[in-house]
């Protein structure tokens, strides 16, 4: 069991570059994952995004990748001469027209935006800086899945201490379910004894189809059975390896809904405590599931 929570950072040197990945994950109702590149680097989204999905399964999932020059060789440099030509043409016009002296100096042509430039890698290049890129990430991701790992571990321990307060108080509800028949049928015939001094066999026989009635309208016997088979495979689904996160919320909303039932059924002061207290650690561990993944 995994939590979605976690971040991982990786840095190492790449191609001349010294690369650093950094990959953020919360919780998220599905698989959501943001890829942020330097701008020259978009082809790296795609290859980063699949690995991310093979490891992180579910979650909102950032990943930002910054990349910082260690070195630049000079065959590297390239020099946009149409662009510095076209420049100087307009200035010789702006001085035609000024009657100005001035002349670019080279500064002023080294300053004009995307006159020298870096090349590109070339696509031998490329494809060491993604394979390069792609190591880091798995760094990266290594170290959010361990922290997603631990603190997964404390969600389920948690998980399982409140299931097993939630399966004591179900237990509670099936000694009292018989109780609470025996009850109604006490003080049916009580209020009968009262009205009538004493029962005769018609107020007997009246008192029994009552009685029976009454339980099959309060019978949660149902209820209860389809109780244990949520937290019983809620109980396997916490020691699950893959991710199990949806598994467990829909089990909890229809062992919700089960729990609801019987509190609708119920016509007994102590049954309607049990079913408050099982309501609210129910929607403790839904709280706590949203985020597992």
């Amino acid at each position: 069991m995994r939590s979605m929570t976690g971040f991982g950072q990786s840095v190492r040197e790449v191609c001349g570059y010294r690369v650093r990945i950094d990959i953020r994950s919360v919780n998220h109702r599905y698989s959501e994952v943001t890829v942020r590149v330097p701008r020259e680097w978009t082809f790296l989204e795609e290859p980063l995004r699949k690995a991310v999905q093979a490891v992180l399964k579910r979650g909102k999932i950032d990943v930002t990748v910054t990349a910082e020059r260690q070195r630049v060789e000079a065959s590297e440099i390239r020099i946009d001469w149409a662009v510095v030509e076209a420049y100087l043409q307009a200035a010789e016009r702006i001085r035609d027209r000024l009657g100005a002296d001035d002349r670019l100096s080279v500064r002023d042509v080294l300053a004009i935006p995307d006159v020298v430039r870096i090349e590109d890698v070339s696509q031998q290049g490329r494809d060491e800086l993604v394979r390069g890129v792609l190591a880091c990430a798995e760094e990266a991701l290594a170290h959010v899945s361990t922290m997603r790992e631990a603190e997964g571990a404390h969600l389920r321990a948690d998980l399982a201490g409140r299931l097993a307060s939630i399966r004591a108080w179900k237990e509670s509800l099936s000694a009292l379910a018989p109780e609470v028949v025996e009850q109604y049928r006490l003080r049916l015939r009580r209020r009968i004894d009262e009205l009538l001094d004493g029962v005769d066999d018609v107020a007997e026989q009246r008192i029994a189809a009552e009685v029976a009635i009454f339980a099959d309208r309060c019978d949660i016997s149902e209820e209860l059975t389809r109780l244990d088979s949520h937290f019983d495979q809620f109980a396997r689904l916490l020691d699950e390896s893959e991710p199990v996160g949806r598994k467990l919320d829909f089990l909890l909303q229809e062992a919700f809904r089960e729990v609801n039932t019987i509190g609708a059924k119920a016509s007994d002061a102590r049954i309607a405590s049990l079913v408050v207290e099982m309501k609210a650690e129910l929607e403790k561990m839904r709280e706590q599931i949203q985020n597992i993944e």
